[in-house]
Parts: structure tokens; sequence; C-alpha cells
């Protein structure tokens, strides 16, 4: 009798050692099979034109969030309100009781040349004229801002050949104006 409730024992014992490997393996088969579906699904997206579409439309949001999240990194460095004009680097501009439009551009090198001259263009309207002193700061040398002055007679013009007006102002991206007023960021 003893022998037999051992027996049973061991019996009810292999059940659940087997019941336990059996659990195991077919977690371990759901989870191969999970896995399986993930990457069938997968392959799927890239090559169906509508799961191409979504994964397009994913990337275009990230960026998106990217690059916004990188526009305001490079406005944390921006000048602070009242930044004096004499920090720039260009004291002789102050004479004048009109508030100052400093507009940076980068160099003159392909189409930005003509933006240059558009905005050069606008300085001399009468309108504007009379209500701020335009200052346009190129990226060239002396030489190159001479030949720019000529066309673009009534406006000051400030050679930044170094960049470093653009990097006291953080003009990360040109054109890029900043107003001062008194002598004072506005």
């Amino acid at each position: 009798m003893m022998m037999a409730k051992e027996a049973g024992k061991q019996e009810i014992i292999k059940k659940g050692e087997v019941t336990e490997v059996l659990s195991k393996q077919r977690l371990n088969l759901m989870i191969t099979l999970f896995l399986a579906l993930c990457a069938l699904f997968l392959w799927l997206l890239r090559t169906n034109p509508e799961g191409q579409r979504w994964l397009a439309l994913w990337q275009a949001r990230r960026n998106a969030a990217l690059n916004q999240q990188r526009f305001h990194e490079a406005l944390k460095n921006d000048p602070y309100l009242g930044f004096p004009l004499e920090k720039v680097g260009i004291e002789n501009l102050l004479k004048d009781e009109l508030p100052i439009l400093l507009v940076v551009l980068g160099r003159c090198e392909g189409c930005n040349e003509r933006v240059i001259y558009d905005w050069a263009e606008m300085g001399k309207w009468e309108t504007l004229k009379k209500a701020v002193k335009f200052v346009l700061v190129l990226q060239e040398d002396l030489k190159k801002i001479d030949e720019i002055g000529e066309k673009a007679k009534g406006v000051s013009l400030v050679a930044d050949e170094k960049g470093e007006i653009v990097r006291k102002l953080n003009a990360f991206f040109v054109p890029r104006a900043y107003r001062f007023e008194g002598g004072k960021l506005v």
C-alpha cells in the first residue's frame, strides 16, 4: 500500500514536471511565433505601397520633431533683448536717430547675390528710409563689399569675412534681421 501511494506520488510529480516542461515549450513557441509574425509584418510593411506611405509619414513626423527641437536649441543662444550694438563690433552706426535694421546675409555666391541686391533695393525705398536705417552684413572681403556697394548705394554694408558678427548674433540661418534702437537690440 505504501508502495502504491509512493508510486502515485511519483506519477503525479512526473505529470507536473511534464506539464511544466510543456508550458515552457508553449511559451517559447508563442514567443517564436510572435517574433516571426512581427518580422513578416515588417517585411510586408516595407514591400507594400501602403506600408511605404505609412513609413514615410512616420519618418516625416519624426524629422519635423527633430528639426523643431534643433531650431529651439539654436534659438537658445540668441542675443538677449537690450544686447548692445557695440558688442557686435559696429560702433560707427550709432550717429543716426533712426532705428537700425541689421540684416545678416551669407556669402554672395550664386543665387544669394540676388538676395543681397533685393535687400539693398528694399533699403532704398523712401518709406523705409524714413523709418529705419538698413545695414547689411555680408560674409565677404572688402573688395567684394566695394563691388556690391557700387550697385547698392544708399545702404550701409559691413564686411564680416571671418563670421565674427554672425557668431555674436547667432545668425544660424540667413538672411536674418535684427532691429536695434538706441544702440540696443529690440
